[in-house]
């Protein structure tokens, strides 16, 4: 996986040892989840990711020639359940998330600029309980949406809708019914 690193990340992808990262950031209201597969806080993109070592996990990102989504799952275990009715209240579906990897060297200090390797939106949760809880959040990948209908109208009241300053659509109804005479005098 080396294409779309930049110069210094190729090198040091060549390296004996390599210590990839995980960043996950979750669009969640009124703030995001920031976190990374690693322990300690990360800096990126101007904002800090809280390690979550092995209390997370992604399962495989894939990709392909075909024009179809990819989804993944992010599990996030080890969770007080008195944290779980802020979840259960949340408002998430359709909201961003994505995933990118980097690359640390041997003193654990950034290689570069983190990748993006999966974008996409957050759909259902799936929550395990015991002692903790584990909460399993499915994400589809942005391809999904193409499956989604999109209903509009070629009509002045649409077009208002989303531009309000836009009268392309203005003289279409008194279109409908009018005769038009052409190549006559």
């Amino acid at each position: 996986m080396s294409h779309g690193l930049d110069t210094n990340q190729k090198a040091a992808s060549a390296a004996p040892v390599i210590r990839p990262l995980l960043l996950a950031r979750l669009d969640f209201v009124p703030l995001p989840v920031l976190v990374h597969s690693g322990l300690g806080t990360i800096n990126y993109g101007g904002e800090d990711y809280l390690g979550i070592g092995s209390y997370g996990s992604v399962s495989g990102v894939k990709e392909g020639i075909e024009s179809r989504p990819y989804d993944i799952q992010m599990t996030l275990s080890g969770i007080p359940t008195d944290y779980l009715s802020e979840t259960m209240n949340e408002q998430y579906q359709g909201r961003a998330a994505h995933l990118a990897i980097a690359l640390l060297n041997e003193d654990h200090q950034q290689i570069g600029t983190p990748k993006i390797i999966w974008k996409g939106k957050m759909d259902y949760p799936d929550i395990e309980l015991g002692e903790t809880a584990k909460i399993t959040v499915s994400c589809r990948g942005r391809m999904a949406d193409w499956d989604r209908p999109r209903i509009r109208r070629y009509s002045q009241e649409d077009q208002q809708s989303r531009y309000p300053d836009d009268n392309f659509f203005k003289y279409v109804a008194a279109m409908v019914d009018k005769t038009v005479i052409w190549g006559r005098s």
